[in-house]
């Protein structure tokens, strides 16, 4: 959690334990409800902050999901984002920097699939990267050397939605050779996303910009 953030969210946790402590032991259930709602929004964003360290790195982070899920209670707008996360914490999300450093490989084994050979191996490798060298200079080529050739610009500027986006027209052998790429791609965009909408949520709930 950053320093920033937990100052933030500090007071109000105090204040809500101050009033959780000092609330009479007689008062009314709506008075004690009003009382609690302090508390439980702290709770909530608190667990929020201790899982959004964990989205910007490779690991799984099922443990600190499910932490967050359960600070935040009935949180529903909460739990909506965090539900975007179910599927992708057991196993973790590739980091854009990693995805980049994948991608020349998947790429060469596309061309390589679109030239019609089975197996790439060490010639077939290397012809398809002085192809791909090649159309970086802009020549004309093939749908797949324009298509990685654009992707791998955008992925080495960390865009790796634009990386994606451009591999999308991609159809046939390249496309399957290509697909396992895609797909932890889009799960990177999810939890990139998801982790967005999380400092959102935290920053609109302090009155404080993300």
């Amino acid at each position: 959690m950053s320093g920033r953030r937990f100052a933030l969210l500090l007071p109000a946790m105090l204040v809500a334990f101050a009033l959780g402590v000092l609330a009479p032991k007689a008062a009314d259930e709506p008075a004690r409800e009003a009382m609690a709602a302090p508390a439980a929004t702290a709770t909530a964003l608190l667990g929020v902050e201790m899982l959004l360290p964990h989205l910007a790195r490779s690991q799984p982070f099922a443990r600190p999901l499910a932490v967050a899920r359960a600070l935040a209670a009935d949180d529903a707008d909460l739990l909506r984002l965090l539900d975007t996360l179910q599927a992708i914490a057991p196993r973790g999300a590739r980091t854009a920097r990693s995805l980049a450093a994948e991608l020349p490989a998947a790429a060469d084994a596309a061309i390589v699939a679109e030239a019609g050979l089975e197996s790439a191996g060490m010639m077939g490798r290397l012809a398809a990267g002085t192809m791909r060298f090649g159309a970086s200079f802009g020549g004309a080529g093939t749908p797949t050397l324009v298509a990685v050739r654009d992707a791998l610009a955008r992925a080495a500027e960390g865009d790796i939605a634009g990386a994606d986006a451009a591999l999308a027209g991609l159809e046939g052998a390249p496309a399957a050779v290509l697909a396992p790429w895609r797909d932890a791609a889009r799960e990177r965009l999810v939890v990139e996303a998801a982790a967005a909408n999380l400092v959102a949520l935290v920053a609109t709930r302090v009155g404080v910009a993300p």
